[in-house]
Parts: structure tokens; sequence; C-alpha cells
């Protein structure tokens, strides 16, 4: 096992809803979790090296920080809020945010999904189909145990 401290993005817009797996995951297993999906972390994943990514397949264009302010997340022109996780991995995976130094483009990815039939969606299945997946509600467990073997610990 790496004595490097494994760092997990977790590109979600609802703070309230994953704020628990980010606590549990960083106090019981010692990963650094940054649970966002602000805008500028397009940027920062060209020069912050995370090792994997839990990314949310339907991302609100705003939402509320940790101190309730508005913020302006992930958005891309002529995707609808609902495909932003989707477009975002789709983007990711070419390479497009991947810079020497920053995260690259085969990070692992688990794509997270509320939408029960969303695997019957051509877009959506595409993306799942190439992803782990796993579906909103989750077991913590079955997340951990995904994570733990996604960064090989």
């Amino acid at each position: 096992m790496s004595t490097k401290q494994k760092r997990i993005l977790l590109l979600d817009d609802d703070r309230e809803s994953m704020s628990d797996l980010q606590l549990h995951l960083q106090e019981e297993k010692g990963w650094k979790v940054e649970l966002t999906a602000e805008q500028k972390i397009l940027e920062r994943l060209g020069r912050e090296n995370f090792d994997l990514l839990i990314v949310d397949l339907m991302i609100r264009p705003k939402s509320a920080g940790e101190n309730k302010q508005e913020i302006q997340n992930i958005h891309f022109d002529n995707v609808k809020w609902d495909r932003t996780g989707a477009e975002f991995v789709r983007r990711f995976r070419r390479g497009m945010y991947s810079k020497k130094g920053g995260t690259p483009s085969e990070a692992p990815i688990i794509v997270l999904s509320a939408v029960a039939d969303s695997a019957a969606d051509e877009e959506w299945g595409e993306i799942i189909g190439k992803e782990h997946s796993i579906e909103k509600p989750f077991r913590l467990s079955d997340m951990v145990n995904l994570i733990s073997r996604l960064l090989q610990e």
C-alpha cells in the first residue's frame, strides 16, 4: 500500500447528501476528499492530481456552498443540467482537463446516478457502460469497497 495520501474528487452539487460520504472517507480511510461541483474545478484538474473521481450525472448550474453562499457549478453550453456529469466525463476522458502534473484522463471514475432507468437512456448508458457506476442511494460499504478496489488498497 502506498504511503501517499489518496486524493478523491467528489464532483456533486448536493453538499448536504454527500458530506457524510466525504467525512467517512476522510475519517475512516484517511483519504483526502474534496466535495465540489464549482466551475473552477475544471481548471484545477489540469494542475492538481486526484487519484479517483466520483461524478454525479446531474449537476445543477448553481448550488449552496459550505457557508450557504451561492456558487456557480460546472455548466456546459447547450447541455441540460441533468446531463452535466455525463458531458464532464466525456470531456475528461478526451483529455480536455489533463496537463502534466494534473489529473490524468485515465484516472478511475465512479459515476453516480439517481435515476433508476438511466442505463436505458442511450446517452447515459454510453457513459455508465464505460465507467464504474453506483446508483443513489447507495450502501456506504459498497462505495467504500469499490473505491478501495479502484485505488488498489
